[in-house]
């Protein structure tokens, strides 16, 4: 039996939650016992954890984390720079947010609808919210026209990567205590941690944090999520480093009276599989860096790209090659089942044309938005 860190609240079997040490939204697998009881969880959970894995939702998205018990995430509405409205699914495809109902005027004086629905079920319906009012319409006649089809957006999604605010810092820190706590060391020397969640107006114990790389062999290309905690009884601090999706990096000094032996972990995963890394995270800090950190001294934007960069340049780049498969692949499986040859005839020189000329006319949309220039 323990008490709870957050309340006064008995840990027993019963009140015992799942509590994640990396949050469950973003990947997390492994749990942590004898942390926080059941309220304090399902509180937390909803107030801060809630607000962090939102921040972090579009990386959520892109690297396609799923979370335990393969549930999925929430989808994303984005509007582009040209006004599209779209939501991003966690396969990557791209939706339309809400059907698309627009009138214009023709030559004659008549009224045109145009339709764009998301399911042929979604367009139906439309058409028979249409035939209400114009009750002359053929509902089938109409549907048995509308085409399937995708195309590339004109504009360029934006997302807001930023991490930051009370409640988001609050998660990272108990994610930060909860590693401390795995690692052996006891809740009572990480009293600036505790003050600053238990109280409403407890001071934020931690400091962003991209000055130079903390982690020893680095996966290229791969956005891990880290914890990772030092004990030092010579100068009293317990230290811990934080970092989301290989971007998002902290440095917090969760206590400063620490006496006991020497501890050091750190604790290291792939959020895409939830596959364990074994890596090194130096915390080598002493009290000047930490007030140092916490004023900002330590980060810089040139930092937070540099670390950006590494992670997001090589997600693009995999999913520029796995789009550019897909048309290709679909563009050969169109050609030869509409060249006319039927299987197992040898192909003529027409139908070697006409494999041609289907495959130039599916793969042109891709080659045509390759061609646009690109803004970073």
């Amino acid at each position: 039996m323990s008490k709870c860190l957050l309340c006064p609240a008995e840990i027993t079997t019963e009140n015992d939650p799942n509590e994640h040490l990396i949050l469950n939204a973003i990947g997390g697998r492994r749990i942590v016992r004898g942390l926080v009881c059941k309220s304090c969880n399902n509180a937390t959970g909803h107030q801060w954890d809630t607000v962090l894995s939102t921040q972090l939702l579009p990386l959520i998205l892109m690297f396609h984390v799923f979370r335990q018990r393969r549930s999925a995430p929430p989808t994303l509405p984005v509007t582009t720079t040209a006004g599209e409205q779209v939501t991003i699914n966690l396969d990557g495809r791209l939706t339309l947010t809400k059907p698309k109902f627009e009138t214009a005027l023709t030559e004659d004086g008549k009224t045109s609808y145009q339709l764009a629905a998301r399911t042929m079920a979604e367009a139906r319906q439309m058409v028979m919210g249409l035939k209400r009012k114009h009750p002359e319409i053929d509902v089938d006649a109409i549907l048995a026209q509308a085409t399937l089809g995708e195309s590339y957006l004109e504009g360029a999604v934006h997302h807001d990567l930023g991490v930051g605010g009370e409640l988001a810092g609050r998660s990272m820190i108990k994610s930060c205590v909860a590693m401390a706590f795995e690692s052996g060391v006891p809740l009572a020397f990480c009293g600036l941690a505790i003050g600053y969640l238990t109280r409403p107006d407890g001071e934020p114990c931690f400091g962003y944090y991209h000055e130079r790389d903390l982690i020893s062999d680095r996966p290229t290309g791969t956005p891990l999520h880290c914890l990772a905690v030092r004990a030092d009884p010579e100068s009293g601090l317990v230290l811990a480093y934080a970092e989301y999706f290989g971007l998002h990096r902290i440095v917090a000094c969760i206590g400063e009276r620490y006496s006991g032996p020497v501890i050091e972990q750190a604790y290291s995963i792939d959020p895409r599989d939830g596959r364990t890394l074994s890596l090194g995270v130096n915390l080598a800090f002493n009290r000047t860096d930490i007030r140092d950190i916490y004023d900002y001294k330590r980060t810089s934007s040139a930092g937070l790209i540099e670390a950006g960069d590494a992670i997001l340049g090589p997600a693009f780049e995999q999913a520029r090659r796995a789009e550019q498969e897909r048309v290709a692949e679909r563009a050969v499986r169109r050609a030869f089942d509409t060249c006319g040859a039927e299987p197992g005839e040898v192909l003529t020189e027409e139908h070697a044309k006409r494999i041609a000329r289907t495959m130039a006319e599916g793969i042109a949309p891709y080659v045509l938005h390759r061609l646009r220039p690109i803004r970073r």
